[in-house]
């Protein structure tokens, strides 16, 4: 998986993985590209990507962006409202029914409300 500068390389055995993880190298190295060596982080059973937790559980929440929608402010602008449906929104495959749910959020950035 690649997003910009991030790749996350999985596999479901140790063998797989250095499989997996020669080719990324080869590929990384074809391209003439580098790698930060602090920034990495090899054979995680668990790791955070992309504001989820990515594990052999498969993708989860990541709890510090549930905490933070959970502690979010009342919100007293339409600006507001809209910054919180974003981070929302960005779990929404994880809660049945959310576009239910946040229904009424949604009417309160339409024009005149």
């Amino acid at each position: 998986m690649v997003y910009l500068d991030d790749i996350l390389v999985h596999a479901s055995t140790y063998a797989v993985a250095l499989t997996n993880l020669r080719t990324v190298f080869q590929l990384i190295a074809k391209a003439n590209l580098c790698l930060n060596p602090a920034k990495r982080s090899l054979f995680r059973r668990q790791t955070s990507f992309l504001g989820h937790v990515v594990s052999e559980r498969g993708v989860l929440t990541d709890p510090a962006k549930v905490e933070a929608m959970e502690k979010w402010l009342l919100p007293t602008s339409t600006g507001q409202v809209r910054s919180f449906l974003g981070l929302a929104s960005y779990y929404r495959r994880f809660i049945v029914g959310f576009a239910n749910f946040a229904r009424s959020l949604y009417q309160l950035t339409e024009k005149r409300q």
